[in-house]
């Protein structure tokens, strides 16, 4: 879909991707952290997607697009740490909901909300055959809660190039004593819009922001 048919088609959604439920105080406030590049096609389909979902789910969130310019690798991880301190500027967020683009969640009763530990919400992806890839995989979408991320330390600045962020990621919770928790593989599914695949990054230092 075009953005004029998006916004036509989720006029309850106001200026800077930003919905409050009616008649109701959401739990969280909710940021939806979306790293871009290239990838127009792929941007429309998740924006159309989301904004329904998350209007059915009653929840008080704005979505926040990161895009990377230049001709460096793609540095996934500092766009999800720009992305959430660019996201405090504007509200104090509860919750924080870090999306890959090229996923789309199929379950409307997936909870795009955090718990006291990390939540893996893309616990089953048709790319993997619906299955986890292993258990301390957190890649995809997760959400994590603003004291937390502050705990962990964000993402890794240094991964250029596809991959390696996640992992790190998820060496970062498991150090910090939190847990990797997710919702059944039943509601976590996810379709992935296929896309031509990039080189897995190069090594990188641990960045403290």
């Amino acid at each position: 879909p075009e953005f004029e048919v998006i916004r036509k088609q989720n006029q309850h959604v106001m200026k800077g991707g930003v919905f409050k439920p009616d008649g109701c105080t959401a739990w969280q406030k909710v940021a939806v952290i979306v790293p871009y590049r290239d990838r127009l096609h792929h941007l429309k389909i998740l924006l159309n997607r989301l904004h329904s979902m998350l209007v059915k789910q009653k929840i008080h969130y704005q979505i926040f697009v990161v895009e990377q310019l230049g001709k460096d690798k793609f540095n996934r991880g500092k766009l999800m740490n720009i992305g959430y301190l660019e996201a405090l500027k504007q509200n104090k967020f509860d919750c924080f909901v870090f999306h890959d683009a090229d996923l789309l969640p199929e379950h409307n009763q997936n909870l795009y909300m955090c718990d006291q530990y990390a939540r893996h919400l893309s616990s089953a992806i048709d790319e993997m055959r619906y299955h986890v890839m292993y258990y301390n995989y957190a890649g995809g979408v997760i959400a994590i809660n603003r004291d937390n991320y502050q705990r962990i330390n964000g993402y890794s600045n240094s991964y250029w190039g596809w991959g390696n962020e996640d992992d790190d990621l998820s060496a970062r919770i498991q150090e910090s004593g939190l847990l990797i928790t997710r919702p059944p593989e039943h509601i976590g599914r996810f379709k992935m819009v296929r896309h031509a695949k990039l080189s897995r990054s190069e090594h990188g230092l641990v960045f403290h922001f």
